[in-house]
């Protein structure tokens, strides 16, 4: 009966859906469509046999079973008749398509579902038997109700006019009675007030409305694989024993190859899974075939790979199978149409897990002993899984290692290390430890640690597998090595051709020879600016090359990068690439400094505004070259030597005073800082020294000209802690005051402040602070007037006795217990920090002056003793 439906369109439009659509329809197969329609026939027919005498019922068991193949169908009406309730049965199939929203084949689903059940009773209208009349009228009465609920009554009509000629219910109603007018027994057999009230109950019926017992239009995968199993039994095929038989087969065949043996075979979750250990007993493993279920469920149904995984442990913990790890091998069933690769691989594993053929099956278990490796130290250590791998933003590559603790009971920790090299290019990629220090835990017999390695170096955009580089990894346990193994060029598991560990470390390949005298060769293979935080700022990528004879354990890189044309000392970056704590570099090979400036811009910049940036390169301290950064923010590969000339400019500089530095002011405004608005200053300075400055102290004192006191102090020594400024060379400096308002406030509402710049503990001058917050573009001088000239002034008037410290009483002619006193309440009342502010801002006003340190030697002292209390209070 099935094969008179498949050559109507609509048929030919749901197959055609299954190569559109896979993932919405679980990638069902030809064969599973066919079972689903014939289950919603079932259902169908059984809420048909809802609404019968017992004696009519036999019909629609012996219908399904002569018609469609069905066995044992009495039962399984018995089970569906209770399941269903008072509700009308919402094709499962129309549930299904629902899923992609497409009205036209959803349409033709209604059409299939409506041509195969008129199909399976119209020719049975002739027997003389009046139940296949009654079935015809409730089939009729029913997908009445579906088209109405679907919204497609248009529908209806025209499959039955094309069926039987009257258009609708009632027509058909009145087109049987005729055919049968006068006959009691049709009167008899008939029950029109039961189909008249499941029109009545049903006639507004929503398909996929939300009902208390959920979401009509939702389907998921568990319902739909059990719906395939269902049906699949029903059809009376001994596919169970069937599979049984050919899972026998396998394992015989595998057995008599390997030597395995079998500990327990059951079937978990529909799953044929055998429990077995190799022939010397070293090693366990779990095959696994399918019996009833379907692999393809783990994809859809994110719960059922998990269940079936806590069954597998649960047995393995029963069957005491204690010698790690435990091969969970899933043989590939040729019968589906996708393989769920990556759901059977997923990175939560509680044992390794493979997907084999049975040919790659044999083959992995018959190379166990190229698996793992024994050291003398008494770990046994195996690959798990060697590949690429997304890690958060970087595909990078990726090992997973297992350490099995086997002898020598008094060992309390382990450190695992391994190092990637790029193999080509005999490049040190990067490295990663693994440690435990539990003193107890190493001390067990049997121990397994999982441990995880992520190359820190990768690929933003997913590269093609051609070209990935071929990647190594040398693995050493507590300082020892124990062996290498390449990383897979692929993003799925490995397979088992390569995960065998070799046991030697590669050293460079014959002699190398150095291009320059030189103990490292540097190579620059990336220069133009990059955004690696908040600012856009020059980037290099410097390849450095080991030409000593031995390996190199300490190296590291500096860059200081210059603006030529404004003669400005940029920024400094630092490039730690060996230390103590890494793998000596060895000879011939090469690792990547990543260095980055530290200053730059917020917003990019046209690339024709940006500076032309050069950067020096020292080696350990060792001056090697210098390059030029791009004007470009396009990443772009080199592989260029150094210009091993020093940055040169003439020094055609001309003082603007006698003193060692010349401040520029270019910013002298409000702006936040964190989570406050505060003055803030930058300017740049120049060394007008002869001689390259080796140091320079920053002090900015903020002080509130309304109040006459000290508004805030800012202090850095760090600006050139790591570089040399040359003459006639500028960098420049900021200062951000600690002391502001957590809002923004009106302009005119700012306080009048000026800052008070030292440079190495001297006197520059002061510029006033903008009231506003816009860049307003300057280049300032710092001032050096009569007022200054005031501040100066013998103990300070202005700064000390108008300022909140002298309203107070404070003074140093006072005695101690009394200026402690004041301090005490000044404390209290303004808070620590502002007392040692103005203090100190005094004490370097008197110190900055022209003798000042002896003029003012008294007062000084009694300040640094009045800043010690203050400190303590």
């Amino acid at each position: 009966m099935f094969d008179t439906i498949i050559n109507i369109s609509a048929y030919k439009v749901l197959h055609r859906l299954l190569q559109n659509q896979p993932d919405q329809m679980f990638r069902l197969t030809d064969q599973e469509l066919d079972d689903i329609i014939k289950y919603d026939i079932l259902n169908i027919m059984a809420s048909y046999r809802n609404m019968m005498s017992p004696s009519q019922k036999k019909y629609v068991a012996e219908l399904l079973e002569s018609e469609m193949g069905f066995v044992n169908i009495s039962s399984v009406f018995d089970d569906l008749s209770d399941s269903m309730k008072d509700e009308i049965y919402i094709p499962y199939l129309l549930k299904l398509i629902n899923r992609i929203n497409v009205h036209p084949v959803v349409t033709a689903a209604y059409q299939v579902l409506f041509k195969y059940c008129t199909n399976l009773i119209k020719p049975h209208m002739h027997s003389g038997l009046y139940v296949y009349d009654y079935l015809a009228l409730m089939n009729t009465a029913y997908f009445s109700v579906i088209a109405d609920g679907l919204g497609v009554p248009e529908y209806f009509s025209r499959y039955m006019k094309e069926s039987y000629g009257p258009c609708n219910y009632d027509e058909f109603v009145d087109y049987i009675f005729e055919k049968n007018s006068g006959d009691i027994d049709w009167d008899l057999e008939i029950d029109l007030d039961g189909i008249d009230k499941f029109l009545e109950e049903n006639g507004n019926t929503n398909i996929f409305k939300k009902t208390q017992h959920g979401d009509n239009s939702f389907t998921g995968a568990a319902e739909f694989f059990d719906i395939v199993n269902i049906v699949t039994d029903l059809r009376g095929e001994d596919i169970t024993q069937t599979k049984i038989r050919e899972n026998d087969k396998l394992l015989f065949s595998v057995s008599r190859k390997t030597g395995i043996h079998n500990i327990k075979r059951t079937i978990i979750s529909g799953f044929d899974c055998c429990f077995c250990e190799s022939d010397d007993y070293s090693e366990e493993y779990i095959i696994i075939q399918r019996y009833s279920s379907y692999y393809r469920k783990f994809i859809y149904d994110n719960n059922s790979l998990e269940r079936f995984l806590e069954e597998i442990s649960s047995t393995v913990i029963e069957l005491d199978m204690s010698i790690w790890p435990v091969h969970i091998i899933f043989i590939k069933d040729e019968t589906e149409p996708t393989f769920p690769e990556e759901a059977l691989r997923s990175e939560s594993q509680t044992f390794p897990r493979y997907i084999f053929s049975k040919e790659e099956a044999i083959a992995f278990i018959q190379d166990k002993d190229q698996r793992y490796i024994e050291g003398d130290d008494g770990y046994r250590l195996y690959i798990v899984d060697n590949r690429w791998i997304l890690n958060d933003t970087l595909y990078v590559p990726y090992l997973k290692i297992a350490t099995v603790k086997y002898g020598l009971e008094n060992d309390s920790n382990i450190n695992i290390k391994v190092v990637f090299y790029e193999s080509k290019n005999k490049k040190l990629w990067a490295e990663y430890s693994d440690s435990d220090t539990d003193p107890d835990r190493w001390k067990t017999l049997g121990l397994i640690r999982i441990s995880n390695f992520y190359s820190n170096q990768g690929y933003e955009n997913k590269p093609s597998l051609p070209s990935l580089p071929h990647i190594y990894a040398e693995i050493y346990v507590n300082d020892g090595f124990y062996g290498q193994v390449s990383i897979n060029c692929s993003y799925k598991q490995i397979q088992k051709e390569t995960m065998l560990l070799k046991t030697f470390a590669s050293e460079s390949f014959g002699h190398y020879v150095g291009k320059t005298q030189k103990p490292f060769f540097p190579i620059v293979t990336a220069k133009y600016w990059e955004k690696p935080n908040d600012l856009y700022v020059p980037y290099l990528k410097i390849d450095v090359i080991n030409q000593k004879r031995e390996p190199a354990e300490l190296i590291y890189v500096e860059a200081v990068y210059y603006s030529m044309k404004a003669r400005n000392l940029w920024s400094y970056s630092f490039s730690p690439l060996v230390s103590d704590k890494n793998t000596p570099l060895k000879q011939g090979y090469r690792k990547t400094a990543f260095l980055m400036a530290s200053v730059g811009y917020e917003n990019q910049v046209a690339k024709d505004n940006l500076p032309d940036i050069t950067a020096e390169i020292f080696i350990n301290g060792d001056f090697y070259g210098t390059t030029t950064i791009d004007c470009s923010y396009d990443y772009n590969k080199y592989d260029l030597p150094l210009n091993e000339e020093p940055v040169t400019i003439d020094n055609d500089y001309v003082k603007v005073n006698n003193k060692d530095f010349y401040p520029v002011v270019k910013q002298n405004r409000w702006k936040k800082n964190s989570d406050i608005y505060a003055p803030f200053l930058q300017f740049d300075v120049i060394n007008q020294q002869e001689e390259p400055a080796d140091h320079l102290d920053l002090d900015v004192h903020f002080y509130n000209t309304d109040e006459s006191e000290s508004w805030g102090h800012y202090t850095n020594s760090t600006l050139l802690a790591n570089v040399y400024l040359r003459p006639g060379f500028n960098i420049s400096a900021f200062a951000s005051c600690p002391i502001g308002y957590n809002n923004m406030l009106e302009a005119e509402a700012l306080p009048n402040l000026e800052a008070l710049v030292f440079i190495n503990s001297v006197y520059y001058g002061s510029v006033k602070i903008n009231r506003a917050y816009e860049n307003i573009s300057t280049n300032e001088t710092l001032t050096m007037d009569e007022k200054d000239n005031d501040r100066q002034s013998n103990e300070g008037n202005v700064w000390n006795e108008k300022s909140f410290l002298g309203n107070m009483g404070y003074s140093t002619r006072k005695l101690e217990n009394e200026r402690h006193e004041i301090l005490y309440k000044a404390v209290r009342e303004y808070g620590k920090q502002r007392i040692v502010d103005h203090i100190s801002f005094l004490v370097n006003m008197r110190i900055a002056q022209q003798n000042g340190a002896e003029k003012y030697k008294k007062a000084i002292k009694i300040w640094k003793e009045d800043l010690v209390y203050v400190r303590n209070v």
